[in-house]
């Protein structure tokens, strides 16, 4: 599975990844994407969800979906099953999150247990009943949509590579790392780069150290320049930013995720859809605490997707894009 998500981020033309990138680039960054939480009633759907969450707080994955792929435009055939789910989900999502309104400031102030959580039923059955990999689902969603006789899926496919890290002469991965496997691939323009981190379990030290070689660093100059039309410092490579940080928590089998807001990149929102394993957590935090956070909780860093930053920045500069919210 791995290796078809990989071969076909290699050999996409460079006119197909310019292409979604430029689609990208007409949609307004900075707005914060409506946030919702799973439902995981068996304890047993973590990863489908913190997949998707991956998948919706990206601005160029979010944007090509919403133009070519919900069910109002594309018509998935029977076989097609996981985009069939995917379409299923997003429109729960997106109606959801419209009921409550689309400002994270406002769902972070909510009441817990005041927001109706999302159904996970429709990826199940896409995916199969069962724990299983966030990382073999993901290639096996790619997989699908390169097979689709839709153009556009096609189209989506090409823009995801799956990076494969393990431990490096017993030292942890860092971005330059899978920065330099990239590179090899020829793959550095591919618009979605997902880091697949596969490692012993760490100590709760541990998984606090790989979160910090992980998270953005945040220093002020970036942050502005994110702010800005000024040409921002990327989080790996030369052009691109960390949309989330997927990690596992060993000790119970359990994924949860932290995506970047839009608004502010300085901060992220966490999802996990059984909280009661992350007790006190904040569900609004600056990626500086996420580390410290991992550490607490022995949460070890085990996907990391990014996004070209060029794909989603030139909206600031386009005329009536509006203003970026809080």
């Amino acid at each position: 599975g791995r290796t078809s998500v990989a071969t076909v981020g290699r050999t996409s033309s460079g006119r197909c990844r310019r292409s979604l990138v430029r689609r990208a680039s007409q949609v307004v960054p900075r707005m914060s994407f409506a946030h919702r939480d799973f439902e995981n009633p068996e304890a047993e759907t973590c990863w489908l969800s913190c997949l998707f969450q991956s998948l919706w707080h990206s601005v160029i994955f979010h944007t090509a979906f919403e133009e070519h792929l919900t069910s109002s435009k594309f018509v998935a055939c029977s076989e097609e099953r996981i985009l069939q789910a995917l379409q299923q989900t997003w429109e729960e999502y997106k109606v959801q999150g419209d009921d409550v309104g689309a400002s994270m400031t406002q769902k972070a102030e909510l009441p817990e247990g005041h927001e109706r959580l999302v159904s996970s039923d429709e990826l199940v059955e896409a995916f199969g009943e069962g724990y299983g990999d966030m990382s073999e689902a993901l290639a096996m969603m790619v997989e699908e949509l390169s097979q689709s006789e839709n153009h556009r899926a096609q189209l989506v496919a090409e823009q995801i590579v799956l990076v494969p890290l393990t431990m490096i002469d017993d030292v942890f991965p860092t971005p330059d790392h899978a920065w330099k496997l990239v590179e090899e691939w020829g793959a550095g323009k591919t618009p979605l780069l997902a880091v697949d981190l596969s490692l012993p379990r760490p100590s709760k030290e541990g998984s606090k150290c790989l979160a910090e070689l992980w998270v953005p660093r945040c220093d002020p100059a970036a942050v502005e320049a994110r702010k800005s039309t000024l040409r921002a410092p990327s989080d790996m490579g030369p052009d691109h930013w960390l949309v989330s940080l997927v990690c596992f928590m060993h000790s119970t089998q359990h994924y949860v995720a932290f995506c970047r807001r839009q608004s502010d990149p300085t901060k992220c929102v966490f999802f996990n859809d059984l909280p009661s394993l992350t007790s006190g957590a904040e569900k609004v935090l600056k990626w500086t605490e996420v580390p410290e956070m991992c550490g607490r909780f022995n949460l070890t860093p085990r996907l990391a997707v990014y996004e070209a930053a060029s794909g989603t920045a030139a909206a600031a500069r386009e005329p009536g894009s509006g203003e970026p919210q809080s």
